[in-house]
């Protein structure tokens, strides 16, 4: 797995440590880890689509199913619908969409997405989590298929939300 997964990050990217915590703290949750694995097979279809590889399309879809039915249960049952674990599978929802699926889906976990920070607090409000802090500021200027992180300007990937996503409410977390 760890060959897939990391098969998802641009050789642009320097916060090596960054990803690594975030990799770790997604696989230790059952969302998170289903919706890591959703996007690494589809970037992996997407990239290298041939008749070796039609079984990661399916083994994707897979893994949203699953991904979106533990993050729907664990909102359903949860006091704490914006928990960081919550919030680390949504924010993987919304870059799943917004890279292989429909616009009309982005627009529902970015709003969700933004609800839930902004009940916490705001984005600052997540300094006790710096890696899922890191990747809440990156996602406004997110590449496509760079999964939750940010990239170097010198990055050729565009934008994943060219006409802008704003997570932050108002000027206050800038």
């Amino acid at each position: 797995m760890p060959i897939l997964v990391s098969s998802t990050f641009c050789h642009h990217n320097t916060a090596r440590g960054v990803i690594d915590a975030a990799v770790a703290f997604m696989l230790d949750h059952e969302a998170s880890r289903h919706l890591l694995l959703a996007y690494a097979y589809a970037m992996r279809w997407k990239l290298h689509a041939s008749p070796e590889t039609v079984q990661d399309q399916v083994d994707a879809q897979s893994h949203l199913s699953r991904g979106t039915n533990a993050l729907w249960n664990r909102l359903r049952s949860s006091g704490h619908a914006a928990s960081d674990t919550i919030i680390q599978a949504v924010l993987l929802l919304l870059v799943y969409t917004a890279d292989f699926g429909q616009p009309n889906e982005v627009r529902l976990h970015e709003d969700a997405l933004r609800t839930m920070v902004a009940q916490r607090g705001g984005i600052n409000a997540f300094a006790h989590n710096p890696t899922l802090q890191q990747q809440l500021w990156a996602i406004e200027t997110s590449r496509a298929y760079h999964l939750t992180f940010g990239c170097e300007p010198s990055c050729t990937s565009l934008l994943r939300f060219p006409d802008g996503l704003r997570i932050r409410p108002d000027a206050q977390d800038d």
